[in-house]
């Protein structure tokens, strides 16, 4: 899912970019690269999770509901923090 997602995503960043008239600069690319962290961070965390539950005898599709399920406040919050840190290059 991940390698389809960044693809996806770099399709969509490039089009609002055309739309916006806005050339590719290194603020636009540093942007992509930190994107590109969130996106393949995140569900490293989940999949880690899942696998430790795997380990403990549970199912494979419980595994991976009880890790969605205890991973999401975390990973939510990881993603805000990170997004917050650099807020202040949009101004």
């Amino acid at each position: 899912m991940i390698g389809m997602l960044i693809p996806i995503s770099f399709m969509i960043a490039f089009l609002v970019l055309q739309m916006l008239s806005m050339t590719i600069n290194m603020m636009i690319i540093f942007g992509l690269v930190l994107a590109v962290g969130v996106l393949v961070d995140d569900p490293i965390v989940v999949v880690e999770y899942a696998e430790h539950k795997l380990q403990e005898g549970v199912s494979k599709k419980e595994a991976f509901i009880m890790a969605a399920r205890k991973m999401f406040v975390p990973v939510v919050s990881v993603t805000f923090t990170t997004l917050d840190a650099f807020a202040p290059l949009l101004f």
